[in-house]
């Protein structure tokens, strides 16, 4: 029985973050991908439409059971891998851009020291 989650933060009693479940056309993926499972395409498009979709977590929760049950399968284990990989250039992506020069207190001060000593070379040197 596939339920999908009744809002963004997951099943109702969950705590904010938690993991949420798959959504009917992920289930239906890694059904696929269990039903030939060396079949490495399946796993492609499954781990491609999790990560479009922000189900990242739960693609690697489904393998983590699969090393739980068989913990020397090779293929859940290298998806696993690829999706840590995949959510790291995620994270990297959306890290947010440094502050512009300009806006650190340091330029402020730059500008003020400039202006001032502009105005006592002007005072000093002025006719």
């Amino acid at each position: 029985m596939i339920t999908p989650p009744p809002g963004p933060s997951g099943p109702a009693g969950a705590p904010p973050g938690a993991i949420p479940p798959l959504d009917p056309t992920a289930t239906a993926l890694f059904a696929a991908c269990e039903a030939a499972w060396d079949d490495e395409q399946r796993h492609d498009k499954f781990v491609k439409y999790c990560s479009a979709s922000g189900l990242l977590a739960t693609a690697a929760r489904q393998y983590r059971v699969r090393l739980t049950q068989h913990p020397d399968d090779l293929v859940a284990t290298r998806m696993q891998q690829r999706i840590v990989t995949m959510a790291s250039f995620l994270l990297a992506k959306h890290q947010p851009p440094p502050q512009p020069l300009t806006r650190s207190r340091w330029f402020l001060v730059l500008v003020g020291v400039a202006a001032i000593a502009g105005l006592l070379a002007a005072l000093l040197y002025g006719r």
